[in-house]
This record gives structure tokens, sequence and C-alpha cells, in this order.
């Protein structure tokens, strides 16, 4: 147990300081899995991650799933929306959102959304 929690220190650790901008966590399948926003330093492909942070698991710490997004995105904030249907990345270069698709244990898609001359960077709201 000590060596998991080691690893999946380690893992995190790794993604928080070089590639990790923001995690939510979401459960599939009573899974515990984080959806991690990262950031390539070595002139790659930015994009979101799926990682498995359930402790008892015997893949605890390992990424689970990945899907690139163009290069320099900066993916930077996941959300929600309001009922917890939809799930969305902010990004700090461009004109871009993005929709991310979960299927399963495997992210289906992301769809870029154009917003146009409203660069959204930072922050998100929902409203009915």
């Amino acid at each position: 147990m000590l060596q998991r929690l080691l690893i999946f220190i380690v893992a995190v650790g790794v993604i928080a300081l070089g590639l990790g901008l923001f995690v939510t966590r979401v459960e599939i399948h009573d899974e515990m899995i984080a959806v991690v926003d990262y950031r390539s330093l070595d002139s790659g492909p930015d994009g979101i991650l799926l990682l498995n942070v359930n402790p008892n698991a015997n893949g605890f710490g390992e990424i689970i799933d990945r899907y690139e997004l163009e290069e320099g995105a900066l993916p930077h904030h996941l959300y929600w929306n309001g009922d917890h249907s939809k799930l969305y990345t902010t990004a700090l270069a461009g004109d871009r959102l993005y929709r991310v698709h979960l299927d399963d244990e495997e992210i289906d898609a992301v769809v870029p959304i154009f917003t146009g001359d409203c660069v959204v960077g930072e922050d998100l709201y929902f409203r009915n």
C-alpha cells in the first residue's frame, strides 16, 4: 500500500510540476478517475488525460487514457455544466473552448468550440 501511495504521489507531482494545470475527479463505473489538463513542456501537443486515483485499484496512479489537443492550446480549467452532464476545458491560447466527451474509461472525443472574438482563457459560467 505504501508503495502504491508513493507511486501515486510521484505521478501527481510529475503531472502538477511538469504538465498538469487543473484536475477534476469523476466516477465511472465506481472507479475514481481524475481528469487532468496538461501542458507539454517540449513543444509537443497539450492535452487532457484520465488518471486512476483509486488507491485500492491495481492500476492506481496510472494514466488510463490521453487525448492530445493542438500544440500550444494551453488547456487551463475543467468545468462541468450545472447538472454534470457535460465537461468543458478552457484554453489560454486562442479563441477556443473544448467540450470533452467521456465514454466509460476513455476520452471519446474533444470538440473545439470556436468563441470568435471572445478569448475564453480563464473562467466559464453557466446559466439555465
